[in-house]
């Protein structure tokens, strides 16, 4: 990402002090350079970290690069920053195939020149941002599209409302068929208004208000929002629990999270959908019997088959959840134990 004058911030990790010291003399005229000497230094200092370019070491005491590639692509927020190793090591076939399967995208020679790092440096950068400049206008057009077609949407739905209100409607027969017409029109406005969390590109999401909410106002949403689905779902937690959050997110991802789970489950097993409060902040589990975490794991937008008509659905379904997530600073957690899988995810409260 750029900074002041336009740099992009590079973060290189090393456990040579000589090879920081000569990185950041040799490249901090061209772009903001923030070192570490570890990979525990770097985890602590990702919240306060905006880099477009990764550059790790693979031999490291503690963490390896490895290690530290994994780690770091468990974050969605650097799901698109470049991630190149810096190392003597030998580029064997092997070795190129762990690199590339834990996230990494380039090797940099540590015995190459100056010039020459640079070079793949920039290439790097270059490609990373064509990728952002892409993602922005297929943004931009996805945004149109759905402005143009929530005016027409909300067109339609006033006029149904109302139609509704005219007497013919009060035949039995007439206003059934209206209210599912009506059910239909609100679903496809919540879908619209879903829109606006699915397409983000990077962590900005800023749409919806944070705010202290009650829990039952979440639950109540969420029951609403689960609508006729075929399953039990069980709200756990005392009403009067505050929560700090977006509340329409919350509320919308945990019922994409219940469609997610729902369908690795036998249906004659029930959600149970539990908050309290942890650590200053509040913790929401859901909960079944049995084993979903494989097929939820799955569940990831970037290798999903878009193609397979079964799962363009939950490809909109990982996406909301990701995104509200990022804008809540909080990650999904997966828990196995004898006959039960649980995955969590905990909301900090107000600073």
């Amino acid at each position: 990402m750029l900074h002041e004058k336009g740099q992009h911030q590079i973060v290189i990790i090393d456990d040579e002090a000589f090879v920081l010291k000569a990185f950041k003399r040799q490249f901090q005229d061209d772009f903001d350079v923030r070192t570490f000497a570890a990979a525990a230094d770097l985890l602590a200092a990702l919240d306060h970290l905006a880099p477009s370019l990764f550059i790790i070491d693979w031999l490291m005491p503690g963490m390896d690069g490895i290690a530290l590639t994994r780690e770091i692509r468990r974050d969605p927020r650097f799901d698109l920053v470049p991630i190149a190793f810096h190392t003597a090591v030998e580029q064997s076939k092997e070795r190129m195939v762990e690199a590339f399967e834990a996230g990494a995208q380039s090797f940099i020679s540590k015995d190459g020149s100056f010039a020459t790092t640079l070079v793949q440096i920039r290439t790097l950068l270059d490609n990373y941002q064509k990728l952002l400049r892409y993602l922005a206008q297929q943004k931009i057009m996805l945004s149109v599209l759905k402005h143009d077609m929530a005016s027409l949407l909300t067109g339609v739905c006033s006029g149904l409302d109302v139609l509704a209100l005219d007497e013919v409607f009060k035949r039995a027969d007439l206003r059934t068929q209206m209210d599912a017409i009506q059910q239909a029109s609100d679903s496809l406005r919540r879908l619209f208004d879903d829109l606006s969390e699915v397409l983000v590109v990077g962590n900005s999401q800023e749409r919806l208000p944070m705010g202290v909410v009650e829990l039952w106002r979440i639950f109540a949403d969420l029951r609403e929002y689960l609508g006729n689905i075929q399953r039990e779902v069980r709200c756990v937690g005392r009403d009067e629990l505050t929560v700090y959050c977006k509340k329409r997110g919350i509320g919308r991802c945990l019922f994409y999270l219940v469609r997610l789970i729902d369908g690795h489950l036998p249906k004659e097993v029930a959600i149970t959908i539990a908050a309290e409060a942890d650590q200053g902040g509040t913790i929401f589990r859901l909960s079944a019997p049995g084993d979903f975490r494989q097929g939820f794991e799955a569940m990831h937008p970037a290798t999903m088959a878009i193609l397979d008509p079964d799962l363009r659905r939950d490809i909109l379904y990982a996406q909301y959840i990701k995104n509200v997530l990022i804008s809540h600073s909080a990650n999904l957690t997966l828990r196995e134990s004898p006959g039960q899988t649980e995955v969590s995810f905990h909301l900090a409260g107000p600073v």
